[in-house]
């Protein structure tokens, strides 16, 4: 089997030739898109960039090295590749999403002929999936990436937090210091005060000895900036909370596009909550 997840996932539309030249399918384990295919990116991004509501939305077409074929990974809400990059079968090429004609997160997945509607591949065949509505498993997991995280708040170090288990922080209580860790790949972080500014990077930390495992002075902050490299393509996701308040929109990374600030936070609002997973 030939499946764009690792790990379990459900098929949720048939492949039916013209009426429906791929699979709808979504990842129940992990919603990252992994290619079934060697070859090179032709397109990835939006099918068209002025309509967001048109065809694939988000979408990334490989073709076959030594084929015609085009391979679609269609309505992802993120696309981790860049054209004319050359890709590997189980490379990360993007994320599940619910983007361009489309009522709900999956991926559709199908392959054309000469990237043509007209020259429409058995994707069942192709892929080995069966063509019948059910939930499947590829047998192969995905690694997992977990992130290991606690503040001071009021005074003292608070438990430590696993991904969303939970968040860290005390409603009402200004977050002063953070330390965070992850269990594969390499994350550096830093936080900027409030009425003040920001303080050096700093990575990981140990347990039993914060010395210099941890960012923070003491004194309320009011931003966060965290950026986690892996080769696996994943990005650190991260939000916090204004005193009392309802959570700021969610972070990758220290990315700046589609409305992100590259920090989660706002100068001049303490924070008292913050959540982090690597995704």
């Amino acid at each position: 089997m030939k499946s764009i997840y690792k790990g379990k996932f459900k098929v949720t539309q048939e492949y039916k030739g013209a009426i429906h030249d791929g699979l709808d399918m979504v990842g129940l384990d992990s919603k990252n898109i992994y290619s079934t295919v060697e070859g090179v990116v032709e397109r990835a991004g939006w099918e068209d960039a002025f309509n967001h509501q048109k065809g694939f939305g988000i979408y990334v077409r490989i073709k076959q090295n030594g084929s015609n074929d085009r391979y679609y990974f269609g309505h992802l809400s993120k696309a981790s590749v860049k054209v004319g990059q050359t890709v590997s079968v189980g490379d990360l090429i993007g994320v599940e999403g619910n983007t361009g004609h489309s009522t709900g997160s999956h991926c559709h997945y199908c392959v054309r002929g000469n990237a043509q509607k007209s020259q429409i591949r058995d994707i069942t065949i192709i892929s080995g999936i069966p063509n019948k509505l059910g939930v499947y498993n590829d047998d192969e997991k995905e690694n997992i990436t977990d992130v290991i995280y606690r503040v001071k708040s009021g005074g003292r170090w608070l438990p430590e937090v696993k991904n969303l288990e939970d968040f860290a922080g005390i409603e009402g209580k200004a977050i002063t210091d953070v330390a965070i860790k992850v269990t594969n790949g390499s994350l550096c972080y830093r936080v900027h005060i409030y009425k003040g500014g920001w303080l050096p990077f700093v990575s990981g930390y140990d347990i039993f000895d914060f010395k210099n495992g941890y960012a923070g002075n003491g004194k309320a902050i009011d931003a966060i900036e965290i950026v986690y490299e892996a080769d696996d393509g994943k990005v650190a996701q991260y939000r916090v909370a204004p005193l009392k308040k309802a959570y700021f929109s969610w972070q990758n990374n220290n990315e700046t596009i589609n409305g992100q600030d590259g920090y989660a936070g706002l100068f001049g609002s303490k924070i008292d909550k913050l959540q982090i997973a690597i995704k």
